[in-house]
């Protein structure tokens, strides 16, 4: 499902304009492998790892 979601906007995004940069997720952490699903489809995949205080 989450390949879907990412597949769906990105190839209609490459349909009308091929140059334009994907961006793509952006995610705080990956709890589970699937999460990473439908990468292929993005120029950029971000993680944006931060260190928890209190």
């Amino acid at each position: 499902m989450i390949r879907e979601y990412v597949r769906v906007p990105a190839e209609a995004l490459r349909a009308v304009d091929p140059n334009h940069l994907n961006l793509g997720m952006r995610y705080a952490f990956i709890l589970y492998p699937n999460q990473c699903a439908g990468k292929e489809f993005l120029d950029v995949f971000q993680l944006i790892a931060t260190k928890l205080t209190r």
